[in-house]
């Protein structure tokens, strides 16, 4: 189900705030990563067929912690 997700029409996985933007290519970096922070789901729109850090997105999508840096608040 690459880069698909679909609608409740009352926002079933809790809407905007619920959700975060990952790009495959960016899944090893601490700081894209802290994007997924506090979300349900995580979303790759142009997701691509290989995966240079599939170690990483194991860890995200089986709930293992997984390090991230917060630049900003």
């Amino acid at each position: 189900m690459q880069g698909n997700y679909s609608r409740s029409p009352n926002g079933g996985l809790g809407g905007d705030k619920a959700r975060g933007i990952i790009r495959s290519t960016n899944m090893g970096n601490p700081t894209s990563r802290a994007a997924l922070f506090g979300k349900k789901l995580a979303i790759d729109p142009d997701a691509f067929a290989r995966m240079t850090d599939a170690g990483i997105f194991n860890s995200i999508v089986s709930n293992e912690p997984v390090e991230i840096k917060v630049l900003y608040k």
